[in-house]
């Protein structure tokens, strides 16, 4: 077997070959040609480029200057949708929407602080301190070029093995809005109303491997093959009362989990706030809005528990501290408890000490959320292909202050390549 690497530029760059949403290049697209002879290596796929972030379309920000970003995502915040679909068909296989807002609780669930300001701080501009990353990335570019090559991680990419290139495959990136991706400071929304950040440089590179011999007959001879994938399928929704319900038709049979992040409506957009910020519901006073019970519900029954997840604020009010319960089932909505050996959660980023943002908390903010994992159900998951999920929450969310939502599901999909084409079974 022999391997080839790739390295492809964006097949829409303008004459300058700066892209920037403000300046009317929101969509990068990578195309990867069809090849019944190769296979890719997913892991091996890397987004390159160098970041800038201005404060007027040319200047650099300098010591004096509010702007910042979200010190734990870096580059992942630029990007609001991650698509990938058939080269030669167009078909959609993949299609991650509100992709940074997945990225703030992916990336600090299965990375350690030290992943975040080592090796993936290198890669992807991160640096969980918001002060540093306000020195190291968004007023460092005057003098040094923020370069970044990131794994775009998304379920397709990191499938359970190499992906048949029959059809070839096409990467897009949607930016996000610059008032989505930078901030200020000083919570003055007026402040650097013509900021934004603009990506140069970029490239794509991956690994295909060329199957020979008996092996290359045995790929070319099968009509139909199969590749499977956990996807990431995600929605948007708000909550502003006390009975918080959450309803969906999902349309897929093998759910491995689903989870959900908060924050309150008004910090998105907003260069007054950080849009990625992963908070617990909060009043239109400030102040926490207490989860005071969770329920999980599959066609309008509880399920895969069939009771309800009263939380220590119900039995306490004055209590301190998070539930366990309900955190230990988020972080194991996103990956395995048990076989998650490197995470930045903690006591110091996963608490109750803040009222209106979590600016003051250390190791890059906030880490909260509510989820449910679906694997002790089967090594497949539950079926929702028939019946509704549901999520019901008891929150003290009293004074007409709306909360948005952001769920995202991850559940087993099987990609089929035959002579008519492609097909995704979920």
């Amino acid at each position: 077997m022999s391997n080839k690497f790739l390295d492809i530029r964006p097949s829409n760059l303008p004459p300058n070959g700066i892209v920037s949403y403000k300046g009317g290049n929101p969509v990068i697209t990578f195309d990867i040609s069809e090849d019944d002879a190769a296979v890719l290596i997913g892991g091996s796929v890397r987004i390159s480029g160098a970041l800038q972030i201005t404060t007027d379309g040319a200047t650099t920000p300098t010591s004096g200057d509010t702007l910042t970003m979200d010190s734990r995502l870096g580059v992942f915040s630029c990007i609001d949708q991650l698509v990938l679909s058939s080269y030669q068909t167009k078909q959609t296989i993949e299609h991650i929407r509100h992709y940074n807002r997945f990225m703030s609780t992916y990336l600090p669930v299965v990375s350690s602080n030290q992943d975040l300001i080592g090796h993936v701080g290198q890669a992807a501009l991160t640096l969980p301190s918001r002060a540093g990353v306000q020195d190291g990335v968004v007023r460092d570019g005057n003098t040094n070029a923020n370069e970044f090559s990131f794994f775009p991680v998304c379920g397709l990419l990191a499938g359970s093995g190499n992906l048949p290139l029959d059809q070839g495959l096409t990467l897009s990136i949607h930016l996000a809005p610059d008032a989505a991706v930078l901030w200020n400071t000083s919570k003055d929304a007026t402040a650097n109303p013509n900021c934004q950040y603009s990506l140069s440089d970029l490239k794509l590179t991956c690994e295909i491997h060329r199957p020979k011999g008996k092996e290359l007959q045995a790929l070319q001879s099968t009509k139909t093959r199969g590749f499977e994938y956990s996807s990431v399928s995600s929605y948007y929704s708000t909550i502003n009362s006390t009975n918080a319900i959450l309803n969906y038709s999902l349309g897929l049979s093998r759910v491995q989990g689903v989870f959900c992040n908060f924050i309150k409506s008004e910090y998105l957009n907003n260069l007054a706030y950080n849009s990625m910020m992963t908070l617990m519901p909060i009043k239109q006073a400030g102040g926490i809005a207490n989860v005071n019970q969770v329920i999980f519900t599959r066609g309008g029954e509880r399920y895969p528990m069939d009771f309800n997840v009263d939380t220590n604020y119900k039995l306490d009010p004055k209590v301190s501290v998070v539930d366990p319960q309900v955190s230990r089932n988020f972080l194991n909505s996103v990956v395995p408890f048990v076989g998650n050996n490197r995470t930045s959660i903690s006591p110091t980023n996963t608490n109750r000490d803040w009222t209106i943002t979590d600016d003051d908390l250390p190791e890059g903010g906030l880490v909260w959320g509510v989820g449910q994992s679906y694997t002790t159900t089967g090594d497949d998951g539950a079926d929702f292909s028939r019946a509704n999920w549901g999520l019901q929450m008891d929150v003290e969310l009293t004074d007409n202050s709306p909360n948005s939502v952001f769920v995202y599901v991850h559940a087993k999909n099987t990609l089929l390549f035959g002579q008519g084409g492609l097909q995704v079974i979920s």
